[in-house]
C-alpha cells in the first residue's frame, strides 16, 4: 500500500516539529534538513493548518511549532487531512463504479483491511511515531528514501 508523498513528507514535518518541543523552526530550516522544497512544505502546512495542531509566527524569531501535545494528534486525522486515507477498493467510495459490488467475493476482505488500517491509524499518535523513530539519525538527512 503506497501513500502520497504529501503524507510521508507531512509526517516527517510533524515528527521534526515534535522533536523541537516548544521551539519554532523556520520553513527553510525544515526544508533543508528534510530535503523537501519549501514550496511543497508550504502546501503540506496548508493542508495541516485546519487541524489546529500547528502555529506559525512571522518575523525574525518566527517559524512553525506544534500547539497540540503529540500524544493527542492521531494519525487518522493527519492522513485524512493530507489526502492519504482512501479506501483500499474503489467500490467502497463509489458503489456505482463496479457492477459486481453486490456479489463481489473479495469485498469483505477489502472492508476488513480498511477497518484494520483505520483502526491502527486511530490508535497511533504522533508521540508513538516519534518514540519509534531512530535516535541520532542526522546522517540520514538529505538522503532520498522511497519510504519517507
Amino acid at each position: 500500500m503506497a501513500y502520497p508523498t504529501r503524507v510521508r513528507y507531512g509526517l516527517r514535518l510533524l515528527v521534526r516539529l515534535a522533536l523541537q518541543d516548544d521551539a519554532r523552526l523556520s520553513m527553510s530550516d525544515i526544508a533543508q534538513e528534510e530535503g523537501v522544497s519549501i514550496k511543497y512544505l508550504e502546501q503540506i502546512v496548508g493542508l495541516l493548518k485546519p487541524l489546529g495542531i500547528l502555529e506559525s509566527v512571522r518575523g525574525a524569531h518566527g517559524g512553525y511549532r506544534l500547539v497540540d501535545d503529540p500524544a493527542q494528534i492521531t494519525m487518522d486525522r493527519v492522513f485524512e487531512s493530507l489526502g492519504g486515507l482512501s479506501a483500499s477498493a474503489p467500490c467502497f467510495e463509489d458503489a456505482g463504479i463496479c457492477e459486481r459490488v453486490e456479489y463481489c467475493t473479495t469485498k469483505p476482505f477489502w472492508g476488513l483491511l480498511d477497518e484494520h488500517v483505520r483502526g491502527f491509524l486511530r490508535r497511533t499518535t504522533l508521540a508513538d511515531v516519534v518514540a519509534s523513530a531512530p535516535k541520532g539519525g542526522e546522517e540520514f538527512r538529505h538522503s532520498s528514501c522511497p519510504a519517507g
